[in-house]
């Protein structure tokens, strides 16, 4: 019943998300669009609602809405939509009585306006972090790491590993395409994993044919956005978190091997 509410919907209520100062606050995302029970990632995620839909002027062309009645999404298809980065949102209806699910306009009401029955899975969107914690981001989608050669200031070849990314600053429609160095100097590359992360705008430099790249020796720092427990404490977005879960980043330490001569 709550994907056949969802599927002819003009709008449904987004969670609130909110990490020590950052607050995103539940909004309506206007539907486009909405199927049911789509296969993706060649059939290994199903989710109940694929939606494509606006909020306010940020596009999300696939969220994903699981609807709780038995099981909650469990922690192996977690893992599966962040590493795949598929915003998801659960809808929680187990608590309905059999009065509320009657009554179809108290049953519309709770799938589509419930503030209180209703989380985040994964948001990774990050246009819409970018805009609703004011903040620039770096956004990861490829993994592939190329190589180039230059001469350090010694007169030594040197081997110089990147990755493309993106630079996505609050208000803006387009994303930067840029290119991020890899810092492991004499180890095997180590690419930036999917998702958003923080930068520093002093990191940000313009090489001589007028490319955006990030210089050496800033390391991006991941943003985890999806703490275990929704009602769990909750760090702040761009504090340090320790381990790999919960709101807060990760900063990726590595030792130096070597030094690039510039």
């Amino acid at each position: 019943m709550a994907k056949d509410v969802l599927a002819t919907a003009d709008a449904v209520l987004l969670p609130r998300w909110a990490s020590g100062d950052i607050v995103i606050e539940p909004e309506s995302l206007a539907i486009v669009n909405a199927r049911v029970e789509v296969p993706l990632l060649d059939g290994a995620a199903r989710p109940d609602v694929l939606v494509h839909g606006m909020a306010s002027d940020i596009e999300f062309d696939l969220l994903c809405v699981e609807i709780r009645v038995h099981h909650e999404v469990d922690e192996p298809k977690r893992d599966l939509l962040a590493t795949n980065g598929l915003d998801t949102i659960e809808i929680d209806l187990s608590g309905l009585s059999d009065e509320a699910v009657a009554d179809p306009i108290t049953f519309r009401r709770e799938v589509l306006e419930n503030l209180a029955n209703r989380h985040w899975i994964h948001l990774s969107r990050a246009s819409y972090v970018a805009l609703r914690a004011d903040k620039a981001l770096i956004e990861v989608e490829d993994l592939t790491v190329s190589e180039r050669v230059i001469n350090t200031k010694a007169g030594r070849p040197f081997t110089i590993r990147e990755q493309w990314g993106f630079l996505v600053k609050p208000g803006s429609r387009e994303r930067v395409r840029i290119q991020i160095p890899d810092e492991t100097v004499g180890e095997d590359a180590q690419p930036y994993p999917r998702g958003m992360h923080t930068i520093s705008g002093r990191s940000i430099t313009v090489d001589q044919w007028g490319r955006l790249r990030l210089r050496y020796k800033m390391y991006l720092d991941q943003i985890q956005m999806n703490p275990p427990e929704p009602d769990g404490p909750q760090r702040g977005l761009f504090d340090a978190a320790e381990g790999s879960r919960g709101p807060g980043f990760n900063v990726r330490v590595r030792d130096w091997k070597g030094y690039p001569g510039y």
